[in-house]
């Protein structure tokens, strides 16, 4: 009877262990994924070579993914996205948004201080004319992301202490018995 115990309760240790682990691996994820989502608007100079922007943007190693969005795309988009107020676009003569590039990074920055960083090597990049992000939004899901890791990393250590307990306990009665 004893040994059955001593069994299960191995087994459940192991179990939670493993599931936290998992939970371990699911905060990186999720980190990886809110990091991605944290784009950042690179507005052009009129007549600009977009493709020397586009590979002074590439040669930045943070920099995951560029995607151009033409003036004409954009116009677009906004006019989507302000519904029955679009209409009243109708009267411009010309479109008068600029050219951009949306970036993201990779997920392999830490601090908000790299993430700025960053952004100030996009801003002087030549014919670049505005650069915009979120940075109150960057600082909290930053901040907010390393709190859940120290926190996974607590319950982590502090199971992996119950486990070695348990089992320390477990051999102890086994050899009383």
């Amino acid at each position: 009877m004893k040994t059955r115990t001593a069994l299960l309760v191995q087994v459940v240790s192991l179990v939670l262990i493993a599931s936290c682990i998992f939970g371990i691996y699911k905060v990186f994820l999720v980190e990886s994924q809110a990091k991605q989502k944290l784009e950042i608007i690179v507005y052009l100079k009129t007549s600009s070579d977009t493709v020397v922007i586009s590979n002074d943007l590439a040669s930045i190693k943070e920099v995951n993914k560029i995607k151009f969005v033409s003036k004409e795309e954009a116009f677009e988009l906004f006019k989507k996205e302000m519904g029955d107020s679009a209409n009243s676009f109708d009267v411009l003569d010309s479109n008068p948004l600029p050219d951009s590039f949306k970036v993201t990074l990779k997920p392999n920055f830490y601090k908000i201080e790299e993430y700025n960083n960053i952004v100030s090597s996009i801003k002087k990049i030549k014919n670049v004319s505005e650069v915009s992000y979120d940075a109150v939004f960057a600082q909290k899901t930053l901040s907010i992301l390393k709190k859940i890791k120290i926190l996974g990393a607590s319950v982590f250590g502090a199971l992996i202490v119950y486990a070695a307990l348990v089992f320390i306990a477990i051999k102890q009665l086994s050899r009383n018995a």
